[in-house]
């Protein structure tokens, strides 16, 4: 059987659920199947352990290098990471910050935003390879968007400007 992290599995806690044998790291108690410091899996997992690491909206709140060293090293040669992180060139963004002064939204704990570039540049110091970029607006329920929202919904997938979120798939090199 495929071993499976996932990382901060409270954003999407459907994930290690769904998968046979995932296991689902976050620092919140309840939400997880293991509550490590999740800058500490080198150490709880080891090296070459997972086939697979999920790591939604996670590298934003941390030093990305870090945290991306720590993946490739409990990652098996030719392991998987699915990455995703909000897109620093979303309109949504740009507009937020031009009018009311920030990045992020209330409440964010965000200390660094990525667009491809950054994060393809990020990717391969940290000893993977990019295998494929999709521009996605995967964390927010369509009936609760508001027109806006839901008009950046389905051009996200055309016109990256229109994407909250940077989808990343990249292999262990």
């Amino acid at each position: 059987m495929k071993k499976v992290l996932d990382l901060s599995c409270g954003s999407d806690p459907k994930i290690h659920k769904k998968i046979p044998g995932a296991i689902g790291v976050d620092s919140k108690p309840g939400l997880a199947d293991v509550v490590p410091d999740v800058m500490k899996i080198d150490v709880e997992f080891g090296e070459d352990y997972a086939d697979t690491i999920y790591s939604l909206h996670l590298i934003e709140h941390l030093d990305p290098l870090a945290l991306l060293e720590k993946i490739n090293f409990v990652l098996k040669p030719g392991g998987h990471l699915i990455l995703e992180t909000p897109n620093a060139y979303s309109l949504s963004k740009i507009v937020r910050l031009l009018f009311r002064g920030t990045y992020s939204g209330s409440g964010s704990e965000h200390i660094i935003t990525f667009g491809v570039p950054e994060l393809s540049n990020l990717l391969s110091q940290a000893g993977f390879k990019v295998t494929s970029i999709e521009y996605v607006n995967t964390t927010v329920e369509r009936h609760t968007l508001k027109l806006w929202e839901l008009l950046s919904y389905y051009l996200a997938k055309g016109i990256p400007v229109f994407s909250l979120n940077i989808r990343v798939h990249a292999t262990k090199l």
